[in-house]
């Protein structure tokens, strides 16, 4: 680790984000939720669609506790790589605002039960842009890129923002990587058929 960073961090405040998501699940399919629907391997949509049943009759379904743990893990680590991106960037030369209160809402799409919670929303040179933070065990970042690539489009259908900056910081090293993508319009109908299907599936009460 190089000394600057290694001083920077030793003088940095974590303040753990208390909320993760502004998402309304028992009316709207979060952005969050799209990865799992779009690749089998990671394939939770049964539950999903278990747990929005629940959500409708007025139950709160029950929590896994790894989940929890994770959840909590999460509310510190975002923090943490949001401020090391910033000082990156801005060693870079890269002019930063953050814009974090707007960013505490759900965006919800305008003709689909969509809804979007930001991890971050910052303007990077002027322009406003979404900042989507993971931590993740996976070395290429193309294949977590690849993973996570329907959650960062349906963000930006949600919001009508056409970039996002997708930042991740290693499990393994304190290796920070990060890219620029552009809002993609050929993604838009895959996603509006897989959130329609998934309230489909809900509301026909399908077994599995």
């Amino acid at each position: 680790m190089k000394k600057e960073i290694k001083s920077f961090l030793s003088k940095l405040v974590i303040k753990p984000r208390l909320t993760s998501t502004h998402t309304d699940y028992a009316n709207f399919v979060g952005c969050s939720m799209l990865p799992s629907m779009f690749n089998d391997k990671y394939n939770k949509v049964n539950q999903y669609i278990l747990d929005t049943r629940e959500r409708i009759a007025g139950h709160t379904p029950p929590t896994d506790p790894v989940l929890e743990n994770i959840e909590l893990v999460n509310s510190v680590f975002e923090p943490l790589i949001k401020a090391l991106f910033i000082f990156k960037m801005k060693k870079e030369g890269f002019t930063i605002k953050d814009k974090q209160a707007k960013a505490e809402k759900s965006f919800r799409h305008s003709s689909i039960k969509l809804s979007a919670s930001l991890d971050g929303l910052m303007d990077i040179n002027g322009k406003e842009t979404i900042v989507e933070f993971k931590r993740s065990a996976i070395s290429k970042f193309e294949k977590i890129k690849e993973f996570y690539y329907p959650q960062i489009q349906g963000q930006m259908m949600c919001t009508g923002i056409k970039t996002v900056y997708l930042v991740v910081l290693s499990k393994f090293s304190d290796e920070l990587s990060w890219e620029k993508i552009a809002y993609d319009d050929d993604w838009r109908p895959a996603i509006e058929k897989t959130v329609k299907n998934f309230w489909s599936r809900v509301n026909t009460r399908e077994s599995f």
